[in-house]
């Protein structure tokens, strides 16, 4: 006879919380956010929030709309709602027929192209850290721009970026990403940058410059940095995603770049833009994304003009 102190219906929401498709840290903590204001509306109008009912969130959909909310970001919220409740052993009150008509509805109604961000170019990744001044925070906002930049890095990844996740070898650094968004079983991904030919752009080169300067060995590779009576001395702390996008929007906008578009995201839609305009391998620029489908690839992949070098007729010997 087995023993046990548990209860079937702890043994059964441990299933179904397990069930549910591993995410990374940073979409948790959007779905986090997401939540904390259904939570406030469902108090504002005096409903539950967890467990919620499908009519709840069927009147928080509808308010976020009326607020001004895109379908994407409503589409994120009601994830959001979902998850909470797995995650919690309660049914979710979006799982229904019922919300994936009223979505059905919303995106015909209020749906639109969902605004990219910025594709930074190779040229205005130069100017922006050719006017970098000689400090410890330029030395860092280099490498972390180009680091970003030529692996593709969400700003998430770049934020938590540790020592250990270094390799280096002749050819380049092979980075290794423990948490990414993509990686649903948690194995990791990795990244390969090659030397730069440009001693002054090359992003292995200035990562070791910052690394050297900051005194830092292991732990988190981008730091917040603390002034002291000598300057600045690194935190033993990890820069947040969202330091990381305002420092690509500041060196955008010193540099007369318009950053009203510019987001830590501009770094990795910029790589596979300027990658696809040298004609790299469409294969290969999906491979070093680290995404799952083309179609993913070919929407971060900004047009230019049609008679480029890389149009296909070019390739014809005519």
């Amino acid at each position: 006879m087995l023993h046990t102190s548990t209860t079937f219906n702890d043994l059964l929401n441990r299933a179904q919380k397990h069930g549910e498709t591993p995410i990374s840290d940073t979409t948790m903590d959007g779905y986090k956010s997401d939540f904390r204001v259904f939570t406030a509306f469902c108090e504002m109008y005096q409903r539950d929030a967890l467990p919620a009912t499908s009519e709840t969130a069927g009147a928080y959909f509808e308010w976020l709309i009326e607020t001004g909310k895109c379908v994407d970001t409503v589409q994120h919220h009601k994830n959001a709602i979902h998850r909470m409740h797995a995650d919690s052993g309660y049914p979710s009150p979006v799982d229904n027929q019922e919300t994936r008509n009223m979505f059905k509805r919303l995106k015909r109604e209020h749906g639109k192209p969902p605004k990219k961000k910025h594709a930074l170019t190779t040229d205005e990744i130069k100017r922006m850290i050719s006017a970098l001044p000689d400090t410890l925070i330029a030395k860092r906002n280099k490498a972390m721009t180009l680091i970003g930049f030529t692996g593709a890095l969400r700003r998430g990844e770049l934020a938590k970026l540790e020592c250990k996740d270094l390799k280096f070898t002749e050819d380049g650094m092979q980075v290794t990403i423990r948490q990414a968004k993509t990686d649903k079983t948690g194995e990791g991904q990795t990244v390969f940058i090659p030397w730069g030919k440009d001693t002054n752009t090359c992003p292995i080169r200035a990562l070791d410059s910052w690394l050297k300067a900051a005194h830092i060995h292991d732990g988190p590779i981008f730091r917040p940095l603390i002034p002291s009576p000598m300057g600045h001395t690194p935190s033993d702390k990890a820069l947040s995603g969202a330091t990381v996008a305002r420092v690509i929007k500041d060196m955008a906008q010193a540099v007369g770049i318009d950053c009203d578009n510019i987001a830590g995201h501009s770094l990795r839609r910029g790589f596979a833009s300027e990658a696809a305009k040298q004609g790299a391998s469409p294969i290969w620029i999906q491979h070093h994304l680290r995404h799952n489908q083309f179609t993913t690839t070919q929407g971060y992949i900004e047009k230019t003009s049609s008679f480029g070098k890389e149009n296909p007729v070019r390739k014809l010997d005519l």
